[in-house]
């Protein structure tokens, strides 16, 4: 049965307390086990003390979360957006995937990051620019996410091999 109407949310944020590799790492971890219990998925990037996070669900989930979010001390949000979406999920399959720029280097979108951290000098200039700009983003990562994936199993099975190699 296909879902009702789909919210999304993608906002940049600053962090005001600095994170660490474990500390970005328990919060991906517990963003995806908190997500997959209420049906919320998407994507969240960190480059140079910035986020940049998309998330998607049920409309009231999706608004009780991002006020969550944007109340969180630790970091405070520059910019955001939302947008609701009745053809249903750009990213059904990611919980709430990690995207890394290394990630993005592997599917030739390296840019992705820098547009989306860019565009934080254009939002004085035309918030209606900046929303085209900031969906047209998110869209191109959501027809890489097979690519994205792809690549992904393509490094677990090199570093799997390397390991056998080893043994």
């Amino acid at each position: 049965m296909p879902e009702s109407a789909i919210q999304s949310v993608v906002y940049v944020s600053r962090e005001t307390t600095p994170f660490d590799p474990l500390k970005l790492t328990g919060l991906q971890e517990q963003s995806s086990r908190k997500n997959a219990r209420v049906g919320v998925t998407g994507y969240l990037c960190y480059d140079r003390k910035r986020f940049v996070q998309c998330i998607e669900g049920q409309p009231e989930v999706v608004e009780e979360l991002f006020q969550t979010i944007h109340s969180d001390e630790r970091h405070e949000v520059l910019a955001w957006d939302s947008a609701v979406s009745p053809e249903g999920r750009r990213f059904p399959d990611w919980g709430m995937k990690w995207v890394t720029t290394a990630d993005l280097l592997e599917i030739s979108m390296e840019h992705l990051l820098t547009d989306h951290l860019l565009l934080l000098e254009r939002v004085r200039d035309s918030d209606q620019t900046w929303r085209r700009l900031i969906w047209q983003m998110v869209g191109r990562l959501a027809e890489q996410q097979g690519r994205l994936k792809a690549s992904a199993t393509q490094r677990d099975a090199t570093a799997a091999a390397r390991s056998a190699t080893r043994e």
